[in-house]
């Protein structure tokens, strides 16, 4: 290439659910969907992953998706018993 040719890399397009993401990402009720429903209904390794990495500044994160797998592993464990046993 020489110096007057230039490489024009494609405009990126970004649909409505992109723009949704980046918005619940943003906002404080977003941090606690993500950090709490993530790996309960992703799978934890999944969700630990996307928690991590879109909330990995905040020191909380970790212990929010910690207690709520806890949690949410109760409530599981006992609704199984309770239909099945």
């Amino acid at each position: 290439m020489t110096d007057k040719q230039q490489h024009h890399e494609p405009k990126k397009n970004f649909t409505k659910l992109n723009k949704t993401l980046v918005r619940l990402k943003m906002t404080n009720t977003g941090f606690w969907l993500i950090t709490v429903l993530g790996p309960v209904f992703l799978s934890v390794p999944i969700g630990t992953i996307i928690v991590a990495k879109f909330y990995r500044h905040h020191k909380e994160t970790y212990w929010i998706s910690s207690i709520s797998l806890l949690i949410f592993g109760g409530i599981f464990t006992k609704l199984f018993q309770t239909i099945f046993v």
